[in-house]
């Protein structure tokens, strides 16, 4: 085992046993240097692990059993990716209105798109493949 290994199946084991979908640079970091980490994120986005989805933002994935592509390791696809990451930054999001309509049962149109609403300015570039986060105003 080559010292990049060493220092990437600790990290790896952590992600495969986590509850988490979205992972933070802070949940690895504090036993690895710069250097080592940036290291073992290529690697782990090479073996098809992890993605980056925002800036300091990685996603769990998987093969895909029917295409073989990478896709999130999520039940709740792309938008539970969005909510996990707002959350973990720590930004106070709420669901679209379409959502809470949807939720209160006042509307049988599905929403389909991962949009929230943020209290404060800071809105996060999220983005996966062709999915990417929105807002709304």
């Amino acid at each position: 085992m080559n010292a990049i290994q060493r220092l990437v199946a600790p990290v790896k084991q952590h992600i495969v046993k986590s509850d988490q979908t979205v992972f933070l640079p802070s949940d690895f970091a504090d036993d690895l240097t710069q250097q080592d980490f940036a290291l073992v994120i290529e690697e782990l986005v090479e073996r098809g692990v992890i993605v980056p989805v925002g800036e300091g933002l990685f996603a769990r994935v998987r093969k895909n059993t029917l295409t073989g592509e990478l896709m999130l390791d999520a039940a709740g696809g792309f938008t539970e990716v969005c909510q996990d990451s707002l959350t973990r930054l720590g930004v106070e999001w709420q669901p679209c209105r379409a959502e809470e309509v949807y939720s209160a049962g006042d509307s049988d149109q599905i929403p389909a798109r991962a949009i929230f609403r943020v209290v404060g300015g800071y809105y996060p570039e999220i983005s996966f493949k062709k999915f990417r986060i929105r807002y709304e105003t």
